[in-house]
């Protein structure tokens, strides 16, 4: 751990203690415990070396930064053993799911009020969302004019994308991280209807929820104009 501050340290050895176990028993499941311990070991190293060009200070205690590092060392670790891009690509949503879903948990369980809809508390969630783990300015968000029965807003501004961007996998970010916002917004039971992201070459990343009617027709809108090939 050459080079790397006490601060960066501890960090990794949080990483690796949170998922390095759960990791590597789904990386079993799925291919076999040789292949897992392989692809678990470049992952590691491959970490390690990314989180030490991570800049300081930012984002405040948010492992979103990190987990962005360490959800593109799994792709590339994938990649040289030899495992088609699309299957690289699932592998990699999966288990960047891992920690999404824990966040979007704590979110979910304090945007909770009594009598509270479920567009009201997808709406407080995910300014709870934003608070804790996509902050700004590192993120940059355009709020909504308010709306009955909708709850949205844009991201104009987003550190993943810029960092997949670098590594020349943008198409990666499309296909595995941009999708966990979907897979999120169903584990709440409301769909999210989305028409760009930054990852995919639009000038912003367009979230928003309807409830009712409303998200009907705004489905069957995402249904028509939706981009091949977005997730």
């Amino acid at each position: 751990m050459a080079g790397l501050t006490l601060a960066r340290r501890c960090q990794y050895a949080v990483d690796r203690a949170l998922v390095g176990r759960r990791w590597r028993l789904a990386l079993e499941k799925q291919f076999d415990p040789l292949t897992a311990e392989l692809v678990m070991s470049r992952i590691w190293r491959d970490y390690l070396v990314r989180l030490a060009t991570l800049p300081s200070g930012g984002h405040g205690l948010s492992p979103v930064p990190r987990w962005t590092l360490l959800s593109i060392a799994v792709y590339r670790a994938l990649v040289v053993r030899g495992m088609p891009p699309e299957l690289a690509r699932t592998v990699t949503r999966n288990l960047a799911w891992d920690g999404y879903r824990v966040m979007g948990m704590l979110a979910w369980g304090l945007a909770w009020r009594p009598g509270r809809s479920r567009l009201a508390r997808t709406r407080a969630a995910m300014d709870w969302f934003r608070r804790l783990f996509f902050t700004s300015p590192e993120f940059g968000w355009r709020e909504l004019a308010p709306q009955a029965g909708r709850a949205g807003f844009d991201c104009v501004r987003c550190p993943i994308a810029q960092r997949y961007a670098v590594e020349g996998m943008s198409d990666v970010a499309v296909h595995s991280i941009c999708s966990l916002e979907r897979r999120l917004s169903a584990s709440w039971g409301i769909r999210l209807v989305r028409t760009q992201t930054i990852a995919d070459g639009g000038t912003h990343c367009d979230f928003r929820w309807y409830a009712g009617d409303a998200r009907a027709r705004r489905d069957a809108e995402e249904t028509s104009a939706a981009k091949p090939g977005q997730d």
